[in-house]
């Protein structure tokens, strides 16, 4: 007996009840799968069909009076992929020949047996074939699931779902390229897994699935696996043999398989992000104690034995935080354990110090995902929770200088050691002395604009951007030297220092400065915590 999930030409006409004689078949039509048996008086009866794609195989009647050759012609217009001629030993000669110009497999079945009765007999088989192969599904898809839930990862999935492809290795790469889970035949590491990623890349560049023969005869099959509007991975099969019909199935339950790790890892990663946000938040504004910084970077296994770098990224408007965020952890997770969160409009990444260029993987990997307009600073290297503050600080000044300062920068990227001056304002930017030597000093210039608009604080910043010079000063203003000079009086008398004076020069200079730095680094909302 056939058994229940044979659905090809070859199983279906492997019956042991009926002798069938195939006079011309290829192996592709043999192999061909069969989901419903036509007569051949329904195909005439209706000359257009509803549904031509589920005439696989038709039953002629050669007692029917149809001109056989015309049967295999309209059999192949119809879309079917054989047909079998009832009450005949063989069929003519001009019956195979016509079968093998339109492509189409012919066999034959001697007898008294009755088209309507074959017919039902092979549809009630296919459709136990295809109950059988729709349990199958579920049956699998369970046990995906039970996998994955018990932390069997994506390599354990791929194992599981490819017992039925014994011969096929498998890989699931993340969209950078890294090895997400992998499957081999003989339990081995697959050897040609970059050109494996470069044919994905290379086939998906403008479409989710894509199968092409290689040149040694092997299969690959690729299909790309999507959270939310962009491709987060991609799942390559490679055989010595291309997929059967219904072992496509596998491979999308495969795909289905990853996308439920990508998300129990989105999951897993958000949970650690509200973790890890209001930590950066504590230690940027200094609300949170040293020990409790320390405490919570080991509790989310952040150790960075050879220090560490602050990482921080300029969100574009069209991209919300927690994507930025996501990308950051697809590309840094692979070199230890990143601590990512996004502070208002910035998203910062702490990172291992390992010798390699964290910065500049991030920015191909932005780039790849057409985000050209994204920004990177990057802070010293610092070996203590005591300089958190501080690397934040660093690595927000130089997000704002990217394309400025002197040292060998890289478009999109800039470190806190090539900007000399802001370099060394930087850390003065995360103190609380600072922020009392400003307030103290701008702080009643600020009160008074605020109450009168009077533009003293924009006046002073302009004078010592210059150089001093009243003429160009008041220029800028559009204002008369003499109202200069009584807006610099008014200065004089708030803060009880005159800025034209060369002994206050310095200390306005300095200051004006520092408030500079704190508005391009969105720190001015700081000042209102120090009164």
């Amino acid at each position: 007996m056939m058994t229940p999930d044979s659905t090809s030409v070859h199983d279906l006409w492997q019956d042991s009840d009926i002798v069938v004689n195939v006079s011309w078949g290829p192996e592709n039509l043999l192999r061909a799968p069969v989901r419903w048996v036509n007569m051949m008086a329904d195909i005439v009866r209706d000359a257009k069909p509803a549904q031509p794609a589920n005439i696989d195989l038709v039953l002629v009647d050669s007692a029917a009076n149809f001109d056989l050759v015309s049967a295999v012609h309209s059999s192949a217009d119809a879309g079917a992929v054989a047909i079998v001629i009832l009450s005949v030993d063989a069929p003519t000669t001009a019956v195979y020949d016509a079968a093998q110009k339109r492509n189409i497999a012919l066999a034959s079945v001697a007898g008294e047996l009755g088209g309507v009765q074959l017919a039902r007999r092979w549809n009630t088989r296919l459709v136990q074939a295809s109950d059988t192969r729709a349990e199958d599904a579920l049956d699998l898809n369970e046990q995906l699931v039970r996998s994955l839930l018990a932390n069997g990862g994506i390599s354990g999935a791929l194992r599981l779902a490819l017992r039925a492809l014994p011969e096929f290795e498998a890989v699931a790469f993340t969209y950078f390229g890294e090895v997400a889970g992998h499957r081999h035949p003989s339990a081995r590491l697959i050897e040609n897994v970059g050109g494996l990623y470069v044919a994905a890349k290379r086939l998906l560049s403008d479409r989710d699935w894509a199968e092409e023969e290689q040149p040694d005869g092997s299969t690959i099959v690729a299909g790309t696996i999507s959270v939310g509007r962009d491709p987060e991975a991609f799942l390559v099969f490679h055989g010595p043999r291309a997929l059967a019909p219904d072992e496509y199935q596998i491979f999308h339950q495969c795909q289905i398989a990853v996308l439920l790790a990508l998300g129990r890892q989105q999951t897993f990663r958000r949970a650690r992000r509200s973790a890890v946000e209001p930590l950066l938040r504590g230690a940027e504004d200094g609300t949170m104690s040293l020990a409790d910084v320390r405490s919570q970077l080991q509790n989310i296994g952040f150790l960075a034995v050879e220090g560490y770098r602050v990482l921080c990224l300029t969100v574009p408007a069209d991209l919300s935080a927690g994507e930025l965020c996501s990308l950051a952890e697809d590309v840094l997770e692979t070199s230890g354990t990143p601590v990512v969160g996004a502070i208002d409009e910035y998203v910062y990444c702490l990172v291992e110090e390992t010798g390699s260029d964290q910065a500049q993987r991030l920015l191909d990997a932005c780039s790849g995902r057409n985000r050209t307009e994204i920004q990177i600073g990057v802070s010293g290297v610092k070996a203590d929770a005591v300089n958190l503050r501080v690397a934040m600080r660093e690595a927000l000044v130089a997000a704002g200088q990217v394309g400025e300062g002197a040292g060998p920068s890289k478009s999109g990227i800039q470190r806190i050691e090539n900007l000399g001056i802001h370099a060394m304002l930087a850390p003065l930017l995360s103190s609380d002395a600072t922020r009392s030597f400003i307030v103290g000093l701008l702080g009643p210039l600020r009160d008074r604009d605020m109450s009168e608009d009077s533009r003293l604080l924009e006046t002073l910043i302009i004078y010592f951007e210059q150089g001093c010079h009243p003429g160009a000063t008041a220029a800028l203003l559009n204002i008369h030297r003499h109202s200069l000079a009584n807006r610099l009086d008014r200065i004089q008398e708030l803060v009880g220092s005159d800025p034209r004076d060369p002994e206050h020069l310095l200390t306005f200079s300095l200051a004006v400065k520092l408030w500079k730095e704190m508005d391009e680094s969105k720190a001015q909302h700081d000042l209102g915590r120090i009164t």
